[in-house]
């Protein structure tokens, strides 16, 4: 029997807020020994209200839809960008920044479920 793509989607949607829950923790502990620690737990805090709030498995409030979470997802990646490259932080703080929205804007696009439901399909 063939699942719909809806449920396979919100099946394996527990693997990406469990990485949005290690994106958080990785910005918290780097703020931890960082001069720019507000920065980062602002950044880490978003993230993980974004991941706690949604109908996920993971989810600790189930606030709002998976389709809501991802727009949620890209407008947090996109704030990220622009702090790491505007404000005036230091240079380790940037590089952390970046790297979490990058990690962060390839799970809200959903280029990486897509990428492996196709080279996982039998």
């Amino acid at each position: 029997m063939s699942d719909s793509p809806q449920l396979r989607r919100r099946r394996g949607f527990w693997l990406h807020q469990l990485a949005e829950y290690f994106v958080a923790f990785a910005l918290v502990s780097s703020a931890a020994q960082s001069a720019d620690t507000a920065v980062l737990s602002v950044a880490a805090l978003a993230v993980l209200v974004n991941a706690a709030t949604t109908e996920g498995m993971l989810g600790a409030y189930r606030l709002t839809t998976v389709n809501v979470h991802r727009f949620i997802d890209i407008c947090i990646a996109g704030l990220m960008f622009v702090v790491a490259f505007t404000f005036d932080v230091a240079s380790s703080t940037s590089v952390t920044l970046f790297g979490a929205a990058i990690v962060i804007a390839l799970l809200g696009s959903g280029f990486i479920s897509r990428w492996f439901r196709r080279n996982t399909e039998a």
